[in-house]
């Protein structure tokens, strides 16, 4: 028997598999998450309403606070549902990611911790680079009526 010959062939068929091992695994791999919404710089800004939300709930889960389009109208749980794009359930949660002029973001952040709710113009999504939930404020309009 010639060693030098099976050798060659066990080698050659180990190849063979180790490239069909390969290929299978590059495409059972999953794929990176992509956001629903993107958001692109300068794409344009939005109202939002950012703090208390003013609903009041019969059973949890319950968005006592949020950041909603501002534009819909606010009043029963399903408008403010509707429109959610952030929300804290209990009073425990955080704001998002605060983007824009430190003097905006205070008074954001203020407004967030003292259960009030103030109307900014700018833009909510996922961060770019990260994919963290994050708003931009360009301007604050005031107070939510």
């Amino acid at each position: 028997m010639n060693w030098t010959r099976l050798g060659d062939r066990m080698a050659g068929r180990a190849g063979a598999w180790a490239s069909a091992v390969v290929a299978v695994l590059a495409f059972a791999m999953p794929q990176p998450l992509q956001s629903q919404e993107p958001t692109e710089a300068g794409s344009g800004t939005t109202l939002y309403a950012v703090g208390a939300t003013g609903v009041e709930c019969a059973k949890a889960p319950c968005p006592v606070r949020g950041i909603w389009i501002a534009e819909i109208p606010k009043g029963s749980l399903a408008e403010i549902r509707k429109a959610l794009h952030f929300a804290d359930h209990d009073g425990t949660v955080g704001l998002p990611n605060l983007r824009g002029p430190s003097d905006h973001r205070k008074a954001v952040q203020e407004a967030w911790n003292a259960d009030e709710c103030l109307i900014v113009e700018g833009d909510f999504g996922p961060d770019e680079k990260t994919g963290i939930p994050r708003l931009r404020i360009d301007r604050i309009v005031g107070p939510c009526e």
